[in-house]
């Protein structure tokens, strides 16, 4: 069995409701469900992006790109990158 670290984090109001309603959106069995999930589509975020690809999203109208204002922040990607052609 993994062993497992107990964390105390402060949410805003505003957070925890939003991570109340995902939990339930989700019918997730814990908080701490939800967050790991998060964790997991951000760690292949990261790992999408160092590898030089893109996000899109499939639209009606064609493809749009999806940036992580983050990403930009962690220097993973440059604003020069957002065109989708």
């Amino acid at each position: 069995m993994d062993k497992k670290y107990r964390l105390q984090i402060d949410f805003s109001e505003k957070a925890y409701k939003e991570l109340e309603s995902i939990q339930e959106r989700l019918d997730a069995g814990s908080k701490s469900e939800v967050i790991r999930n998060a964790l997991g589509v951000l760690r292949w975020i990261i790992d999408e992006s160092d590898r030089g690809n893109r996000i899109l999203v499939e639209k009606s109208d064609g493809p749009r790109e999806i940036m992580f204002h983050f990403l930009e922040r962690a220097g993973k990607v440059s604003s020069d990158d957002r065109s989708v052609g």
